[in-house]
């Protein structure tokens, strides 16, 4: 059967994203060697508010509490949505995890290249090309995506910034419409005053539970909507 991400009017997913980034130092001898990873829990919760798979996405942010208006479509591409319900051109990226790196194939192939955005990307550079392969057929798939090789940019503080050697890999459960399980790894690369950092990023995304539990889900888009214009008057100091 195809693998199409189907999300019900009142329909609650939830997500638990689990977060390693360790450092990689070179020590005397030249060797890299990785520290203790900082570890990082966030709860994701997705809440289906349109017939089109409109979507609220709820996830703490910063140690806060953020709310997002996003569009799934069928092949797992997402769009966030502003107040007006405007699709911008990226989905919304949770430190290094976007749902956009969970592609899902047009038809039966076995491989194919995709156009994605990614949303940790800087503006002029979020629009990559991936390569995907299925690395397991059956009633639950599994797929892997490939970045290209780097991906570079000098950040706002003028300072050079890398994110190389991106793979995702992803379960599909087609019973119930949604990815199931997903990791990421990379390498990010970062220019300090004390010199340039190497880091090991590993994320780990897991569905908690999946269900109804929504009665009136209109309601529960305005209550996004007005959520969204807030944080929009909080960040331009209103």
């Amino acid at each position: 059967r195809p693998s199409r991400l189907q999300f019900d009017p009142g329909q609650t997913i939830a997500y638990h994203l689990r977060t390693e980034i360790s450092e990689v130092i070179e020590n005397s001898a030249h060797k890299d060697v990785e520290l203790p990873p900082t570890v990082q829990e966030t709860d994701l919760q997705l809440i289906c508010v349109g017939p089109d798979n409109t979507t609220v996405l709820i996830a703490k942010v910063d140690g806060r509490d953020q709310v997002s208006l996003m569009k799934f479509s069928a092949n797992g591409a997402v769009h966030e949505l502003d107040a007006a319900t405007r699709p911008s051109d990226t989905g919304k990226a949770i430190g290094f995890f976007d749902f956009n790196l969970l592609p899902l194939p047009p038809g039966s192939e076995q491989a194919w290249s995709v156009d994605l955005t990614y949303g940790l990307l800087p503006a002029g550079k979020r629009s990559v090309q991936g390569k995907v392969r299925r690395t397991r057929s059956g009633s639950n798939p599994e797929f892997q995506l490939k970045l290209p090789t780097s991906v570079e940019w000098i950040g706002n503080d003028q300072r050079y910034v890398q994110i190389r050697d991106l793979v995702s890999q992803y379960r599909f459960n087609t019973s119930k419409g949604l990815i199931d399980e997903a990791s990421v790894r990379c390498l990010a690369g970062y220019e300090r005053p004390d010199g340039r950092h190497r880091y090991k990023i590993r994320l780990l995304l897991t569905l908690v539970s999946s269900g109804r539990s929504v009665d009136d889900p209109g309601q529960v888009r305005d209550l996004a909507l007005a959520g969204i214009d807030a944080q929009s008057a909080l960040a331009a100091g209103r």
